[in-house]
């Protein structure tokens, strides 16, 4: 009985393991994904050449909730509103609104948190003044957690 359930385990281990490494051979960009404090849902960062995506994953659905570009001298564009908008920078602190695009007005934070770490907020405006998503990142733009406002969770890797 003792080694019929050792069997068990050991075949489920190995259907396992070769699961995961089917599915890393599969992928050509590479994919980080930052982990909610309170394991509500994460946000997968989808890197592919000069374009990353943070994609949302709750329950069994995916959501892209954000794509930005790297363009020429490490400057950080999406196109948020339908136009294209600087997004993340180090050299380049900026609050700015934007109007028409896919939401009437929203407005992109850029702002300097410490010494080697800034971060993008974003905020709808309708009404009043809503945030959506905070991404920090440190100087060689690389991100260290997103803030998601809906719930109030921070995301860390």
């Amino acid at each position: 009985m003792m080694l019929l359930n050792i069997t068990k385990n050991i075949i489920k281990i190995g259907m396992i393991l070769t699961s995961i490494s089917i599915l890393g051979c599969c992928k050509s960009k590479s994919q980080h994904i930052l982990l909610p404090i309170d394991n509500v849902i994460y946000f997968m960062l989808d890197v592919n050449n000069d374009t990353t995506t943070i994609i949302e994953k709750k329950g069994l659905y995916y959501r892209e909730v954000l794509k930005y570009y790297r363009d020429h001298d490490n400057v950080f564009t999406s196109d948020y509103g339908g136009d294209k908008e600087l997004l993340m920078s180090v050299t380049q602190l900026s609050d700015s609104i934007y109007t028409g695009g896919r939401f009437r007005r929203h407005r992109i934070l850029i702002q300097k948190e410490s010494l080697n770490l800034y971060s993008t907020s974003i905020f709808n405006i309708d009404i009043k003044q809503v945030p959506v998503i905070t991404i920090f990142y440190d100087k060689a733009y690389n991100v260290k957690a997103i803030r998601n406002w809906l719930v109030y969770t921070t995301y860390k890797p």
